[in-house]
């Protein structure tokens, strides 16, 4: 997947979800967190041991997405 296929996914997933698409910078960094060889293309591999990485998280019972997670994590950090 490029990035550009990856970024019609997160902004298509958003508008299904009814949220906010997420700025620019949130979706690169997400995009190049899950291209671990950083050759500008997310294959399978490298996708399944990326979300590996990423613990499930609950609270009171309401599922926080990966994207979500990461989203609020590079707003904590900027």
């Amino acid at each position: 997947m490029t990035y550009n296929q990856f970024n019609k996914l997160v902004i298509r997933l958003h508008q299904l979800a009814r949220e906010e698409v997420p700025p620019f910078t949130i979706i690169k960094d997400l995009f190049d967190f899950l291209d671990i060889r950083k050759d500008g293309i997310i294959d399978m591999h490298e996708w399944m041991q990326s979300l590996s990485l990423i613990d499930v998280f609950f609270t009171k019972n309401i599922f926080v997405s990966p994207l979500i997670l990461i989203e609020k994590l590079g707003s904590i950090s900027t």
